[in-house]
């Protein structure tokens, strides 16, 4: 499983000092995207690992989820995914998403390349130098992977999740 935030330049966050250490009270660092742990069949592990996670904060309310989609989608090693198996993505969040454009607020010119650049700890390397994809790129990515997403979102972002999903 995976975990994101969001891209860590202003104005998605808050750049002050020790703010990207503890955006909130108590909140773990900012991050984009990290795949905290590969597909596995130790359910002992992954209970462990999702227990150690934290609560992060980005200052707008969209939030990178999209750049954890693609990378989700196209890191095929790292996350573990099987070649001829269809896979699911359930996608949590509390917040709607970032979508392509979005980065020149922040300075970021250069679309999303559609490609992996997770490290070897599972960090998400780009994410202040690429773009958030745009919807059609996910589609593409996801459907020529074989992976459904499923969108478990609280209730006032249900309607665009709906609609997003509709297009898959």
């Amino acid at each position: 499983f995976g975990s994101f935030v969001d891209k860590t330049v202003a104005p998605y966050v808050n750049l002050a000092p020790g703010k990207l250490n503890e955006p909130c009270g108590g909140c773990a660092p900012v991050f984009g995207f990290r795949n905290v742990l590969s597909l596995t069949d130790q359910a002992e592990e992954f209970s462990v690992q999702l227990g150690q996670q934290q609560v992060s904060g980005n200052l707008d309310q969209p939030e990178g989820g999209f750049d954890a989609l693609m990378q989700t989608a196209v890191c095929t090693d790292a996350i573990g995914w099987r070649e001829k198996a269809t896979k699911l993505i359930v996608f949590a969040s509390d917040a709607p998403f970032h979508s392509a454009g979005d980065g020149k607020l922040g300075g970021i010119l250069t679309p999303n390349d559609a490609q992996c650049h997770l490290d070897a700890s599972g960090e998400y390397t780009e994410l202040n130098n690429l773009d958030y994809p745009s919807v059609g790129q996910l589609i593409a990515a996801l459907e020529e992977r074989n992976i459904q997403p499923i969108f478990a979102v609280t209730g006032e972002q249900i309607d665009i999740y709906r609609g997003l999903a509709s297009m898959f």
